[in-house]
């Protein structure tokens, strides 16, 4: 009996361990992932009672809290405009959050560590709680622009347009996209099973997240490593309509299977402008697989940036031999960038070769306006 006494003790014993390690690790460890978690409906329903700052960007409201009549705050964006729905993401009752709403969370309800001792005199001055406000760098009209400009013809894609001498996001635009209001209605629901089903997946913020093969456009990545290393715009290139890529039998050919302007044989400065493909991977045969991935990777290629929305890095891909290289080299096999990156690397151009970090957060402003952050 007392072995049998002492072995159900001793079990009892490790399971108990068992729980205190288990509930240490969710109190101690895991806050960001249950407490945080943008679908945990108690989080959200503490945010109810508290004036949650505004997403603004100058002088233009883009996502906002209002009063009801039980002292509740709903959440609304004023500017009514799907154009700016990847950028804001929505906050529901229903759904979670997303994009700035999730991101920027702990600075819109008022309890991120920087808000600490303004939290603190407000206390102290009987005021009640209040959130602070996200200032993103977005200028609306252009946002509004790019967005149209994708809609009206009815392209799928996205547009991103930044200031190249700081890296400040001008537009950063998705089609399909929603309309945030439409998930806190009574057809809530409704819209939101429209969206999970919807072609061309429009919860998503393609503009960062979204890779894609960038093609041709990564000629200019190409470009730029060969006249670091020996090249000059009027280094000779085939015009060749076909080139054998390096160690195979494959052929390569130019658009429309046409020689490079006519000719057999074309300087780099015409390659270039008329995107010949078979000049560069004559080039890249000359540059090697160290060369290209050390331009790729200067130029953002790989690079994941935290702006507060979704990002993806793009990729590469392997370079194992030379004809990998050399169709990499014209944006193809396995090479990815997002229109994020794809805007990186044309502002680095514009920038005479200095690649400037993109943010799209602006600034971080307590509830009357003063600065608490400014992005520089």
């Amino acid at each position: 009996m007392n072995r049998s006494i002492r072995l159900v003790s001793l079990f009892a014993i490790i399971l108990t361990a068992i729980l205190l390690v288990n509930l240490t690790v969710i109190q101690a460890f895991s806050e960001d992932k249950y407490a945080h978690n943008p679908r945990n409906m108690r989080g959200f329903m503490e945010m109810q009672t508290t004036p949650r700052g505004q997403i603004f960007a100058g002088n233009t409201v883009l996502a906002q809290s209002t009063q009801n009549p039980d002292e509740t705050y709903s959440r609304s964006y004023p500017i009514n405009s799907p154009a700016f729905g990847n950028l804001t993401g929505y906050l529901s009752s229903q759904f979670g959050a997303s994009e700035l709403e999730s991101s920027q969370n702990d600075i819109l309800n008022g309890t991120d560590d920087s808000l600490m001792k303004q939290n603190w005199l407000d206390a102290l001055a009987d005021k009640p709680k209040q959130g602070a406000n996200v200032e993103v760098t977005i200028d609306p009209a252009l946002q509004q622009a790019a967005y149209d400009q994708l809609v009206g013809p009815g392209y799928e894609g996205s547009a991103v347009a930044i200031q190249p001498s700081t890296g400040k996001i001008l537009a950063m635009a998705s089609n399909p996209g929603y309309n945030p209001n439409d998930l806190m209605g009574d057809s809530a629901e409704d819209v939101w099973a429209n969206l999970q089903e919807q072609e061309g997946q429009p919860l998503v913020n393609h503009a960062g997240a979204e890779t894609l093969p960038p093609g041709s456009i990564f000629k200019i990545i190409t470009t730029a490593a060969g006249l670091n290393n020996g090249f000059n715009p009027s280094s000779t290139l085939t015009g060749s309509n076909v080139i054998t890529l390096p160690d195979t039998v494959t052929e390569l050919t130019n658009y429309a299977n046409q020689k490079c302007n006519g000719q057999d044989a074309v300087t780099l400065q015409t390659a270039f402008a008329l995107s010949c493909n078979t000049a560069f991977v004559e080039m890249s045969e000359q540059l090697g697989a160290d060369e290209l991935r050390k331009y790729a990777k200067a130029f953002g290629v790989g690079e994941n940036y935290d702006l507060g929305v979704s990002t993806s890095a793009g990729t590469l891909g392997d370079l194992p031999d030379g004809a990998a290289t050399a169709q990499s080299a014209i944006g193809q096999r396995d090479v990815t960038m997002t229109a994020l990156q794809a805007a990186v690397m044309a502002g680095t151009v514009a920038n005479k070769g200095t690649r400037m970090q993109p943010y799209l957060i602006n600034r971080i402003t307590d509830a009357q306006m003063k600065d608490v952050r400014t992005t520089k």
